[in-house]
């Protein structure tokens, strides 16, 4: 099995290393990810100039655009045919509205367009909990293991979007949740300066739609979120 594996916060990113450890677990693995940061670019693309594509090891591939940017390059560039694509693991969480904001999950649904199966993964922070990337690791290796297993889209053009929980809790035993995405878009304001407005929210304050993905991410659960065009 192949995965080709793309994020948004570049090639370098702890949260991709991750991601390739666990999915090496399953199969081969190919990185066609952003020479920089990418975060909250939405499906954006890049159309009118051309793309560097650096080839920095074997089986990796740095490029100067977006995730989606990524996506296409793989496919239409490189000429590789993964059996999946996978993006992150993204540093924080893409839970509810974040999903249309986030080029994380952008590069999944991308791929989903083109007939791929594809999933985004996202580790929900807090401060009072220390971010252990080998943690991570081995519950995105865990959920691997769960979409390979029957679990996988089912439906044409659809694709997974995955939230880990802020936990100390041994990644064998927290629990899996299927569940919607929360409807709800979060509160947001923006605080008055001399010149400027400065974007003000309060992410772990946000509302909690009951059974939803941040209502169970934020209460320990992994999320997985079915999404579709």
């Amino acid at each position: 099995m192949r995965f080709v594996l793309v994020n948004d916060d570049g090639i370098n990113a702890s949260g991709l290393a991750a991601l390739a450890a666990a999915a090496r677990r399953w199969g081969d693995v190919v990185v066609v990810a952003p020479q920089t940061e990418q975060s909250e670019c939405s499906h954006s693309v890049t159309t009118r100039r051309p793309l560097h594509v650096e080839k920095v090891a074997t089986d990796s591939f740095a490029v100067d655009g977006t995730p989606v940017d990524c996506v296409r390059v793989a496919l239409e560039a490189l000429r590789l045919e993964p059996d999946w694509i996978l993006a992150g693991i993204n540093h924080g969480g893409n839970l509810g509205y974040d999903v249309w904001m986030s080029g994380t999950v952008a590069a999944a649904r991308e791929a989903a367009l083109r007939g791929i199966p594809a999933a985004a993964f996202s580790q929900y922070l807090r401060r009072d909990v220390v971010l252990d990337w080998d943690v991570a690791q081995q519950a995105a290796e865990r959920i691997l293991g769960h979409l390979l297993d029957g679990h996988q889209p089912a439906a044409a053009k659809e694709y997974v979007n995955i939230n880990l929980p802020a936990t100390t809790t041994h990644p064998a035993q927290i629990p899996i949740c299927d569940c919607p995405l929360d409807p709800v878009p979060m509160e947001l304001g923006f605080e008055p300066t001399e010149a400027h407005y400065r974007y003000r929210g309060n992410y772990h304050g946000r509302h909690r739609t009951a059974g939803s993905d941040v209502d169970r991410c934020f209460s320990g659960a992994i999320t997985l979120t079915r999404l579709t065009m």
